[in-house]
């Protein structure tokens, strides 16, 4: 069906344009995206706005006076000049700071992050894994944000443009894994895990069309709000391409909601038939015998039966037991019988061959006897003297090896300390050729003492040489660092009088955002009106619609005069919306000049102190 059309083809909008159309006819603001053009066309040559022709807006521009700081975050209290922000939380407390890092490591892992990552990796990090996981996390912001090379100047930008309320210095960056910054660092990255679970929380839908968490009054993807917004968008955009009737969008509208209305009851009737269908089951179901007490009998005469054979087979366990220690004591027994009959018949053996062989008088009995009792007193008293040597020589290795400890000990801590300072090895930066390293050797029978002597002789005149050098040395880097201090003071008194400007700047920025934000509650509060409006028109229009059978020709002129009061209505609110979207673009090009002005004088002062503290690094 075709619509009818004007005499002139196409009508202008009813609201101010927000730039000059141009021979094709085209619009600068899409009513179907809701957002602004903001093109080279938004202003004259002159910088002044082309907003509805030459004349100006009637909402008045706020003057960016002092006002207070504005509160950044729910973090911390409102603080007035140079007030610093105490962090609630109790980020150096150690469960606190695990409970941090389990969630980071569950988030990390359920994101799919490329690189392992445990809790442990994450109580002292490395600069490098705390940069990939900072990356990582803030591309869900920022899908196309690569780590710049100075990040100890970007990090700490980034964070107090997202909003964060609490200060990141530069050098706590330069030191991220140390005790003192880390707790800092890692609060400041969970409160960015936070914020990106938050955005991915969020249901776009929700926020544009005011829709629950219950999808139940939605149909083919859109809810009642949404196919509203697009009939009306459809409706004021064929209006404004010159037609007079919207036949098309009429009929899509009602197509839409015919099927809606189809799909439920074709759900209710589903719904019923699957109720038959499990009524009918479960009287099936309940004439059914029941089988559970049988299957219960069985299973407790199972069970019982299960018990006795377990008593039965810890008896026989037991009785086991008892026979194989009896077996074990009776072959012990007889081993020890077996023995001690082998050892008799090896004696009588020995006596019998003895007594056979022997022809020595009774004296010569007696003088042996003597013999041997003075033999065994000698051997008596040698073996207290061998065990008095071997006490003694016990005392002497246990000395020894208590002195060969402590000098183990020694070399250990001396090679220690010279791989710190780093003069080992040989190639190391202040060794300068030299082999510091102390080499001990106790394995050998006959120890070389050349690497003592080589000690004495060599490094030790040269650890004495090397001693008095970093001494001198010691002492220019400390007058260096006098000077040096002197200039760093002076540049942060520079430093703190910006400051102080900066927070001034900041103040009138506060008020300046402070009276846009209630003019733009005061414009959005009018504009939820117009939308009720709206809403009762358009269901005075669907009343119509229903009684139209009765009396055609009166509902008809009553839904025309509908319609147009709801146009003029719409027509109203769009242009004070835009009327809001001009001076909103305003405020917000001045408040963007301001913060260019500041951010280039914090630039420059930036670069001035880290060229201060790269000749002082130097």
């Amino acid at each position: 069906m075709h619509r009818n059309r004007s005499s002139s083809g196409s009508r202008a909008s009813l609201g101010p344009l927000r730039i000059k159309q141009d021979s094709a006819g085209v619009r600068g603001r899409s009513l179907a995206g809701g957002r602004l053009s903001t093109g080279a066309n938004s202003r004259t040559a002159n910088g002044r706005s082309s907003i509805g022709g030459s004349k100006k807006s009637m909402i008045p521009k706020p003057s960016i006076g002092g006002l207070n700081k504005r509160r950044s975050s729910n973090y911390g209290r409102q603080t007035y000049g140079h007030e610093v922000l105490k962090d609630p939380r109790p980020i150096s407390d150690k469960s606190f700071m695990h409970r941090e890092i389990k969630e980071i490591v569950e988030f990390l892992i359920d994101k799919r992050y490329p690189s392992p990552v445990t809790t442990k990796s994450l109580i002292t990090p490395t600069t490098k894994d705390f940069l990939r996981i900072f990356q990582f996390v803030y591309a869900f912001l920022e899908p196309k944000f690569v780590m710049p090379a100075k990040h100890e100047e970007e990090l700490p930008k980034i964070m107090k443009t997202l909003g964060y309320p609490f200060n990141i210095s530069k050098s706590s960056l330069y030191t991220i894994g140390s005790p003192h910054t880390w707790p800092h660092l890692l609060a400041a990255l969970h409160w960015l895990m936070e914020l990106v679970k938050c955005g991915m929380s969020m249901r776009p839908e929700a926020m544009l069309y005011g829709c629950g968490d219950d999808i139940a009054d939605e149909f083919d993807g859109k809810t009642e709000a949404q196919v509203l917004y697009e009939f009306v968008e459809s409706t004021y955009d064929a209006f404004l391409g010159g037609a007079d009737t919207y036949e098309v969008e009429e009929q899509a509208v009602a197509k839409d909601f015919r099927r809606k209305v189809l799909c439920v009851a074709g759900d209710i009737q589903q719904l019923e038939a699957e109720k038959q269908r499990l009524t009918a089951e479960l009287q099936l179901l309940e004439n059914e015998p029941c089988q559970l007490t049988a299957l219960q009998e069985r299973f407790q005469v199972m069970q019982i039966d299960n018990n006795r054979f377990k008593n039965y087979l810890v008896e026989l366990e037991n009785h086991k037991r008892a026979q194989e220690q009896k077996l074990a004591e009776v072959d012990c027994k007889y081993q020890q019988e077996a023995l001690a009959y082998e050892q008799t018949i090896a004696e009588n053996k020995r006596l019998k061959h003895i007594f056979d062989t022997q022809e020595l008088s009774a004296a010569d009995v007696e003088r042996i006897k003597m013999q041997q009792r003075e033999l065994a007193q000698t051997l008596e008293s040698l073996e207290k003297e061998k065990e008095a040597f071997d006490r003694e020589i016990w005392q002497e290795e246990k000395a020894i090896a208590k002195e060969r400890e402590q000098i183990e000990h020694q070399a250990q801590s001396y090679n220690n300390m010279a791989r710190k300072l780093k003069l080992i090895p040989t190639t190391a930066e202040n060794s300068h050729g030299i082999d510091y390293e102390l080499r001990l050797n106790f394995v050998s029978q006959h120890p070389d003492h050349a690497s003592m002597m080589n000690f004495a002789n060599m490094i030790k005149p040269a650890l004495v040489q090397l001693k008095k050098q970093v001494k001198e040395t010691v002492h220019d880097i400390n007058s260096q660092k006098d000077i040096e201090m002197e200039a760093l003071e002076q540049i942060l008194e520079m430093v703190e009088s910006k400051q102080e400007e900066i927070s001034l700047l900041e103040t009138k920025l506060e008020r300046a955002e402070r009276e846009f934000i209630s003019h733009k509650e005061r414009l959005n509060k009018e504009y939820k009106s117009s939308i009720e409006q709206v809403h009762v028109l358009e269901a005075e229009v669907l009343e119509l619609k229903q009684l139209s059978e009765t009396d055609v020709e009166i509902q008809a002129r009553d839904l025309e005069e509908m319609k147009r009061k709801a146009q003029q209505e719409l027509v109203r609110m769009k242009e004070e919306k835009h009327q809001f979207n001009v001076f909103l673009i305003d405020v917000v090009n001045e408040i963007l000049q301001h913060k260019t002005i500041i951010q280039e004088h914090i630039s420059g002062l930036h670069t001035k102190a880290q060229e201060e503290l790269k000749s002082l690094q130097q």
